[in-house]
């Protein structure tokens, strides 16, 4: 594979991991503490939003019927970003929502997220403790905690800590 990059010109590599491998669809997880939630699944289902059925959390997952960054219609593009934007959605791989399935969070329960930005699944944990407990999402490099409280900010989450500490100062 790398003697396959280096002949390669620029521009080249992009175009042959395109051509080679099969990108992901489009997948979201639906805040379920919005009071407008079903409004806010009933849109994604006039997009052609699938259910993801292995999803347990509360609000659910969806699998939207294109490729992630490739939605052919413009409109609908916007709003899946007015959608994340306003903290209704959170656009999220479906292999990342696996982790917290498998943690099985309960409300009470006190997490630990370390390296937690973007803050997905720290979001995504805040939502199974249903506002009871507490997530202490930790991210030590600088630029990545700042995304991770504005997605924090954004969900609209009270039970999640965002601190910016080295997991081995824990």
């Amino acid at each position: 594979l790398a003697t396959l990059v280096e002949s390669l010109r620029p521009g080249e590599v992009d175009a042959w991991l395109d051509a080679s491998t099969e990108r992901l669809p489009e997948t979201v997880r639906v805040n379920p503490c919005r009071l407008d939630m079903d409004w806010t699944v009933e849109r994604l289902l006039e997009m052609g939003a699938e259910p993801i059925a292995w999803f347990t959390g509360a609000g659910g997952a969806y699998e939207l019927p294109w490729e992630k960054h490739r939605c052919p219609d413009e409109g609908v593009r916007g709003n899946i970003a007015a959608l994340h934007q306003s903290g209704r959605i959170t656009q999220q791989e479906a292999a990342s929502m696996m982790p917290v399935q498998a943690l099985d969070g309960q409300p009470g329960h006190r997490v630990l997220d370390m390296c937690a930005a973007p803050g997905s699944k720290s979001t995504q944990i805040a939502e199974m403790l249903a506002g009871e407990g507490l997530v202490v999402a930790s991210e030590p490099n600088p630029g990545r905690a700042n995304h991770l409280v504005s997605n924090v900010q954004r969900a609209g989450h009270l039970n999640i800590v965002a601190v910016r500490e080295d997991g081995r100062h824990f």
